[in-house]
């Protein structure tokens, strides 16, 4: 596990490059880096392989990783390289999403040289923040709200009791109303026909 204040501060920064973790707060991403797993990895070590459980994120922190995988169907074929990966950059991120469970993983991913990889498993996000989804939703909506006078004026107790009391409802027009857009819109476009200087 990551343990030390500067590390950790460093690893929030990694966190924060990861787009999917991107709409978290500093302080969610910094409970996230307390989880982190660091190993090291030497030339030709897999950090993953094709087909085994996708169930963590891997931020690279030193090195670089090629991905590859078998060509289809070509029995003894020679992996296909697909990318490299160097510091800074990261795989794996969907296996945190509620939704990725049983999936597997797509590729092999091989350490070139030595590389030192950070990982967050789905079971150790969840515990320490609960469903990505949610809290992404979450995290939007006190966004959204924080710029409301009324919102403003709440402590925190009453934002997070305001925000877990919302919920989302998608709005159609009545087809009352939607006939009535319909008939402007056609007498609009009669107008504008009817406007339009005739041709010789």
């Amino acid at each position: 596990m990551v343990a030390n204040k500067k590390t950790m501060a460093t690893t929030s920064q990694f966190l924060k490059s990861v787009s999917i973790l991107s709409p978290l707060t500093d302080e969610q991403r910094e409970t996230l880096s307390t989880a982190l797993t660091e190993t090291t990895y030497e030339d030709g070590d897999y950090v993953v392989s094709m087909g085994e459980p996708a169930d963590a994120l891997y931020l690279i922190k030193s090195g670089e990783v090629v991905v590859h995988k078998k060509a289809k169907g070509e029995e003894g074929a020679n992996d296909k390289d697909l990318m490299r990966m160097k510091m800074g950059e990261f795989f794996g991120e969907s296996a945190l999403q509620s939704d990725s469970v049983g999936q597997t993983r797509q590729a092999n991913v091989v350490a070139v040289g030595k590389v030192t990889a950070l990982r967050l498993t789905r079971e150790d996000f969840t515990v320490l923040l609960g469903d990505l989804r949610e809290l992404i939703k979450h995290n939007f909506n006190n966004k959204v709200l924080s710029g409301m006078d009324m919102f403003k004026a709440m402590n925190s107790t009453e934002k997070e009791k305001f925000i877990e009391s919302l919920s989302e409802v998608r709005h159609r027009p009545a087809p009352r109303a939607r006939a009535a857009r319909a008939t402007r819109a056609a007498r609009a476009a009669r107008a504008a026909r009817a406007a339009q200087p005739l041709r010789s």
